[in-house]
């Protein structure tokens, strides 16, 4: 599992992962006194490897990529640092006023977008497709399913649970 974390998120997302396990084993080292199969024969050694766990976490998390879609910018309220050199005049000049962070733009359709996408792409082939409205119920009865959520057959089972008996 950890091959496969490190396959989508790099060396930081398997510090990270690893990290977290290590971590939930420890806690159980330390509150059972000894893990066995991870060689945390006593509470002292599990202490250890959770001090070693939050550090593989804090490690992971710095190395690890940065979200889709997420921004560098500082966080609304934050204050950005200015450089030692910087003139008075910058310095008393007032802050800017957060804004909202709802977005005002449209959303964009699909057939809004479709004409834009280049020849070949997924969007592309999208505007291709025929959408059809819904077809009619033909050949199909509720009642033929008996009442619902009743025990048919008598064998102890309703219709929204697989029995084993």
């Amino acid at each position: 599992m950890t091959g496969l974390v490190g396959l989508t998120s790099g060396i930081g997302g398997v510090l990270l992962f690893a990290g977290l396990f290590a971590f939930v084993v420890a806690v159980v080292a330390i509150i059972r006194g000894r893990v066995g199969w991870a060689h945390l024969p006593t509470r002292g050694v599990g202490a250890v490897a959770l001090v070693g766990s939050v550090v593989a976490v804090v490690v992971g998390t710095t190395m690890s990529p940065a979200p889709v879609g997420a921004s560098s910018a500082p966080a609304a309220g934050a204050v950005a640092a200015q450089p030692a050199s910087s003139s008075a005049a910058t310095a008393a000049a007032p802050s800017p006023t957060p804004t909202s962070t709802t977005s005002t733009r449209s959303p964009v359709t699909v057939e809004s977008a479709t004409p834009e996408a280049p020849p070949g792409s997924a969007l592309a082939l999208v505007g291709t497709l025929k959408v059809q409205g819904r077809g009619p119920m033909t050949g199909y009865a509720r009642t033929v399913f008996g009442p619902a959520w009743t025990d048919t057959d008598r064998n102890g089972c309703d219709p929204r649970i697989i029995c084993m008996a």
